[in-house]
């Protein structure tokens, strides 16, 4: 439990044991389920497109050469520019997928609940609760 004090300073913030409920009765509040794993996914999928086409205008570049010896890569001077692109698209889209993906799996859904909505708190263990002071002054 927070309470904040007129200066916008947490005068009580501790542990309850309890839950909130609304006119239902049951435990927790009715309202909306947001997620916004939505969003980033789509990012994610976005950044893998750009590395896909990366990918490929570096392997336009490229021309292998197979012998005995193993396969060869070799970019002719002219591809020079045509492969740094390609290769720089590719490792950065490479690194904001990972970043998207990464944001996706830390995104948990939150429940939407109308403004000013009447609430009942049960406290289910008493607490003695401790007021903070600041500057000398109690709140």
């Amino acid at each position: 439990m927070s309470c904040i004090g007129r200066k916008g300073q947490a005068v009580i913030d501790t542990t309850i044991k309890g839950f909130v409920t609304d006119s239902d009765s049951k435990v927790g509040l009715s309202g909306r389920v947001v997620s916004k794993m939505g969003a980033a996914t789509a990012r994610a999928v976005v950044a893998g497109l750009f590395g896909g086409a990366g990918n490929a205008i570096q392997s336009s570049s490229l021309t292998q050469s197979t012998s005995a010896l193993g396969t060869t890569a070799i970019i002719d001077s002219g591809d020079l520019v045509k492969a740094s692109i390609g290769g720089g698209l590719s490792e950065g889209a490479r690194t904001l997928n990972e970043l998207y993906l990464d944001l996706a799996k830390q995104a948990t859904p939150v429940i939407e609940v109308a403004a000013a909505k009447k609430v009942t708190v049960v406290i289910s263990e008493g607490k003695e609760l401790e007021i903070k002071e600041f500057d000398g002054e109690e709140l």
